[in-house]
This record gives C-alpha cells, sequence and structure tokens, in this order.
C-alpha cells in the first residue's frame, strides 16, 4: 500500500471516533453452503431502507472493473448493532446516498461461510473480510480499485456526514493524487 492510502487510513481514524461491534476469530460463522454462489443468487441486496443497490462481492467487481470505478465494501455481521445503526442512519441518508453512486456498494457478511473468489483465490466471506482485508471488529468499510487492489479502509460506525466525505474523497478520484490532509485542507475542515 501507498504512503498516500497509509495516510488516508490513519488521518481518517485520527478525525473520526470509531464505534463498532468486535469480532470473534471463530464460532460465529453462519451455517450455509460452502459452494459458491450462483449467478443469480445474491446478485444484489438491500440493506435496510437504503433504497440503492447493494451487490454481492463478485458482482461487485464485475461492475466496478466494467465501469471504472472503485468499490465500496461494507463489512458487517448478523449479530452487529452498530451496522444496524449504520444501516439506518448512515445509508439512509440522501447525501451518503449521493457520494455511494460514484462507487459500486458492496455487502459483506464477516461472519458468512458462503465461497467467494478474490484474485484467484478462493474464500469464505468470513475469510475474506479477516485474513484479506484484516478486519477485527463490525461495521468496517474499506475501498477497493476497480481491480480489486485495496485503497484503504476504517473499521467502526460512520456517521453519516462522516461517510460523506470520505466517499467523496474516494468516489471522486481525489485519493489519487492528494493526500486526505490536504484534501480536508482544500474542503476548509
Amino acid at each position: 500500500m501507498s504512503r498516500h492510502k497509509y495516510l488516508f487510513l490513519f488521518l481518517v481514524l485520527g478525525m473520526f471516533s470509531v464505534s463498532g461491534c468486535g469480532s470473534k476469530e471463530t464460532g460465529t460463522e453462519e451455517a450455509s453452503s460452502s459452494k459458491p454462489a450462483s449467478s443469480t443468487e445474491m446478485t444484489s441486496r438491500e440493506v435496510a431502507s437504503t433504497k440503492f443497490v447493494w451487490h454481492n462481492f463478485e458482482e461487485g467487481l464485475r461492475l466496478a472493473t466494467e465501469g471504472n470505478q472503485p468499490l465500496y465494501l461494507f463489512i458487517t455481521s448478523k449479530a452487529c448493532g452498530w451496522c444496524r445503526k449504520m444501516e439506518q442512519e448512515t445509508f439512509t441518508d440522501s447525501e451518503v446516498k449521493g457520494a455511494l453512486s460514484n462507487l459500486v456498494p458492496v455487502v459483506l457478511q464477516g461472519d458468512s461461510r458462503r465461497v467467494i473468489t478474490y484474485k484467484g483465490q478462493s474464500y469464505s466471506e468470513a475469510q475474506l473480510v479477516r485474513e484479506v482485508f484484516g478486519v477485527r471488529g463490525f461495521p468496517t468499510s474499506i475501498f477497493l480499485e476497480p481491480n480489486g487492489d485495496i485503497i484503504g479502509g476504517l473499521p467502526g460506525y460512520l456517521q453519516p456526514e462522516q461517510m460523506v466525505v470520505i466517499t467523496n474523497y474516494v468516489g471522486e478520484g481525489h485519493y489519487k493524487n492528494r493526500s486526505f490532509e490536504d484534501y480536508m485542507k482544500e474542503m476548509g475542515s
């Protein structure tokens, strides 16, 4: 990960307080098939009453590649109260919906055994979340390049105004040529 990407993560973490649910390494996975999802199964999902389409991981990567848009990964779990709060308060905000229109929104269940493929390797969603993305609690927000490379991520609940700033920084491509600190100075914050 480049210096700017690390700076993005640490500056954002320093600017916003973090709330979230802890993650258990074992014992939280749902009892589901370990077979990959078919092309019609789980191609999209609505979270709470967000009124925009959430995609599964593989569909999201395909759409991101085709549309040359970054991905926004919302990492959640069934038992996470802060995740439900983010679904009900953050993702229903009209400014957040507008900011997310520049990204492909994907939801990953951090406690799921559903098998998915990332960069030629098969993982359960829980494995991908923990082992590849390093998630240790829920909710977590991760941003990916259209090719699946990691841009950066943030653990914890994000309020609507925080989500808008971060999502615009990534969705409008500012992360490619300026640090988050410089972006915030330009925004007058």
